[in-house]
């Protein structure tokens, strides 16, 4: 894929075996799109795409999954077919662009496999949604 070309399920056919030298193989491949709001405002707001084995699995309630309530639920029950989720791409802190999967020595802030901040080492978990409401706060000391 090149910059500015649309996303399509055919690039991402190998999201069951994907990996990039960070983080374990396999659990979903990833790319940044850029969402256009409708209407005489255009705006554009970067967007991470997954493809990961891990939307089917919440869907079902499989294991870690099981407990998915409320409002998660809905969002799940309203995955794709296809195993796709996505999410606004900034950090909450100082609405940097993080990644999955992205930053080599994630690792050791044990992000290897989760969302990265690299300007304020903030680490999301895609497979854990929640719905909250954020406020710029700094990373736990500890």
């Amino acid at each position: 894929m090149n910059d500015g070309d649309k996303l399509r399920v055919e690039h991402f056919e190998d999201y069951e075996s994907w990996g990039n030298d960070i983080g374990s193989d396999g659990l979903g491949k990833p790319a940044v799109a850029t969402w256009r709001s409708q209407g005489e405002d255009v705006k554009e707001i970067q967007v991470q795409v997954l493809r990961t084995p891990a939307v089917s699995k919440m869907a079902a309630g499989e294991d870690e999954y099981a407990d998915l309530a409320g409002e998660i639920r809905e969002f799940i029950d309203a995955a794709t077919a296809e195993d796709f989720i996505a999410w606004v791409n900034r950090c909450t802190h100082l609405c940097c662009n993080p990644g999955y999967k992205k930053t080599p020595g994630s690792a050791k802030f044990e992000a290897a496999d989760k969302v990265y901040c690299n300007c304020h080492q903030s680490v999301y978990d895609p497979f854990s949604p929640t719905k909250a409401t954020f406020a710029s706060r700094p990373r736990p000391q500890g």
